[in-house]
């Protein structure tokens, strides 16, 4: 009888490994680290930002041959907005008593920049500038357009157009500045504590019924 037990409680585990396992959330590889973005002050609140890219343009062409980076919306990662958005006050506001070699020197660790430029382009992955736009507080919390003054619109296809999803205009001339996304700093608002799944705590019970049933059997 104890042998079956054992075996019923062997089969059990296995079966609940097997749905626990089925339900935890896959690891987002694509999430933000705290050595991705700073938190900064304004107001009596905190706030995680991101030095996203070296431009505000969502398109920005690269070369002659038309090739181009994408700039990712703020929400491409989940919990962060443009300025100005979603509570999140504007960028002149946040950053109206920094002067911009402050706002450079707090974008750097040990030398190194703080940013977060692959989380949300598609070609860009680091600054290009040597952060001379923050220096000059040429900043951004916003898109503006960039279209090569030379790019011949009619020779584009159908397709390529709809990919490209511009607004046929002027290119604006702050399509250089630097962009950055806002979010209420993690560290203020995520107060919950993690709790053990069910199927996991039931796993437990049911090896230490096993252990216990197989000192009982060799006692």
């Amino acid at each position: 009888m104890i042998k079956l037990f054992i075996k019923v409680s062997l089969a059990l585990s296995l079966l609940f490994a097997g749905v626990s396992q089925a339900t935890i959330l896959p690891l987002n590889v694509n999430d933000l680290t705290s050595d991705d973005y700073i938190v900064y002050n304004y107001d009596g609140v905190d706030y995680d930002i991101a030095w996203v890219s070296d431009v505000s343009s969502e398109i920005w062409f690269i070369d002659s041959d038309y090739n181009y980076n994408l700039l990712f919306e703020a929400d491409y990662h989940s919990g962060w907005n443009f300025a100005g958005e979603n509570g999140i006050p504007t960028i002149d506001d946040i950053f109206s008593d920094i002067s911009g070699e402050q706002l450079l020197a707090k974008f750097k660790r040990e030398g190194q920049f703080v940013q977060a430029f692959e989380y949300w382009n598609s070609v860009f992955n680091t600054v290009l500038d040597d952060g001379d736009n923050l220096n000059n507080k040429e900043i951004s919390s916003m898109w503006n357009w960039n279209i090569p003054l030379d790019m011949d619109i009619e020779a584009l296809s159908p397709i390529e157009k709809e990919d490209l999803d511009f607004e046929i205009s002027d290119s604006d001339q702050n399509t250089f500045y630097d962009t950055f996304y806002f979010r209420a700093s993690v560290a203020q608002t995520d107060d919950s504590t993690p709790v053990p799944e069910p199927s996991t705590l039931m796993i437990f019970a049911l090896g230490l019924i096993a252990l216990a049933s197989k000192k009982r059997l060799f006692s």
